[in-house]
């Protein structure tokens, strides 16, 4: 959380940027509702802060805004707090990782809690159920253990038959906590299969200025994709018209022949669809040869 000084001196950095961003301004004028998700990544002091511009670009419009939080836009937020709270580098100061609700402009939204009680992703199986709502409040008894290293799969159990897939192998997904450690995986798994590998690198088309190093740190798919006949893929979708996130579908890459010679190619409909802002989209949707 800031001190009153770090405020003053934020406060009087951010009238001076405004005064030549009118158009940041009015955008903040004709908000109604502003929808938060995933509230418990949010800091406290970046909860703190977006309140502070809300209600500075909106404090002459009148109607008291400046004195209502978030200068009186109806605010909606979704997330659970039991979730970790927000990482920040390790040069800040321990305060910015408190969470949103630590905030002082917290108190003054007023919020209606909602509570969502039924857990519809695992309806057909209460035990797990269970055992995710015990575990999600930082409890792990011992009946949780014995279920969780009952579905420990071995190294040499890694495998499993894909009967769409002609009988061919399929790698259970792994996960990780940290990008790098997964790239580390998938170019393991991939310099163990034979041949020769194939590049493709993404062709992205972006309306409007922006950075593209922005662009690969946010974007889940790489800009750069080294394949080799019998690598797994997973396909992403992003379907922002029917708010879901991410659709999964996994199938092996193959090669034909053509001619006497070997071509590479990707037909999987839509790659990427990565919708960042109303002016920018990411993607295309076939990469081939």
């Amino acid at each position: 959380m800031d001190n009153n000084n770090d405020i003053s001196a934020w406060m009087t950095n951010l009238r001076a940027r405004l005064k030549y961003r009118t158009d940041m301004i009015a955008r903040w004028q004709k908000l109604r509702y502003l929808v938060i998700d995933e509230i418990s990544m949010l800091s406290s002091r970046l909860f703190t802060r977006l309140d502070l511009v809300a209600t500075e670009c909106r404090r002459s419009m009148g109607k008291n805004a400046e004195k209502l939080a978030f200068g009186g836009i109806q605010l909606i937020v979704f997330g659970d707090f039991f979730q970790l709270p927000p990482v920040v580098p390790a040069s800040r100061t321990q305060s910015e990782s408190k969470f949103a609700f630590q905030s002082p402009s917290w108190d003054k939204c007023h919020f209606k809690v909602v509570e969502l009680t039924h857990s519809w992703r695992q309806s057909d199986d209460p035990k797990l159920a269970h055992l995710l709502s015990v575990i999600r409040e930082g409890q792990c008894p011992k009946w949780a253990i014995k279920i969780l290293r009952s579905r420990v799969i071995s190294e040499l159990g890694n495998y499993k038959s894909d009967d769409n897939n002609n009988g061919s192998k399929c790698i259970a997904t792994r996960l990780y906590t940290h990008r790098a450690d997964a790239e580390a995986w998938n170019k393991r798994m991939l310099d163990e299969l034979p041949g020769v590998c194939k590049i493709y690198r993404s062709q992205d088309t972006f309306v409007g200025k922006t950075n593209s190093s922005y662009i690969d740190s946010i974007c889940p798919a790489p800009s750069v994709l080294n394949l080799k006949v019998g690598a797994q893929v997973r396909k992403y979708f992003f379907c922002s018209y029917l708010f879901v996130h991410y659709l999964f579908h996994s199938f092996t890459f193959q090669a034909e022949h053509r001619d006497s010679s070997l071509s590479f190619e990707v037909s999987v409909g839509m790659v990427l669809f990565f919708h960042v802002q109303p002016s920018l989209f990411i993607g295309l949707t076939t990469q081939a040869k």
